[in-house]
């Protein structure tokens, strides 16, 4: 489906969501991304965090992180060829203004909530858009779910 919004309507916003890397999350990190955003995703799960940022990379939202100009050229390559092979549901959306970074941590940890601030405004120079995507799967009636859950 055709999103109805300009592709560059967040061209220099900086987006950090929390459980930006899996399911409903990484879909806001993909949509915030390809229209115009840098992302940085926060997540318990490193191999996850992995994954969303490569994943955003193939989407056209390219990685922060600087690498050789040799191993540079070979990536655009990798790249170009996974675009060119990719399924449906991975289709490339063209070059991309934004990037996209993975910061591991836990929302119910102060610590990890300021690190992923910091490194989020160190990245990218400010932040714009908070999405909070993170939840837990609490199981039962809101009147029996303990202090934990509530925790920040």
């Amino acid at each position: 489906m055709e999103s109805p919004f300009k592709p560059d309507v967040l061209k220099g916003k900086v987006a950090l969501l929390t459980g930006g890397g899996s399911v409903i999350g990484f879909e806001k990190s993909r949509q915030l991304g390809l229209r115009g955003a840098s992302v940085a995703v926060m997540g318990r799960r490193k191999h996850v965090l992995d994954s969303a940022v490569a994943a955003l990379h193939l989407h056209g939202i390219p990685l922060t992180r600087k690498f050789p100009s040799f191993l540079a050229h070979t990536l655009q390559t990798l790249s170009f060829l996974f675009r060119c092979l990719m399924i449906e549901s991975l289709v490339w959306c063209g070059p991309c203004c934004c990037k996209a970074i993975g910061v591991e941590g836990e929302v119910r940890k102060r610590d990890d909530v300021v690190r992923a601030l910091e490194s989020t405004v160190k990245s990218f120079g400010r932040l714009d858009i908070l999405v909070n995507a993170a939840a837990g799967n609490f199981l039962v009636p809101a009147e029996d779910l303990s202090p934990n859950g509530y925790r920040c």
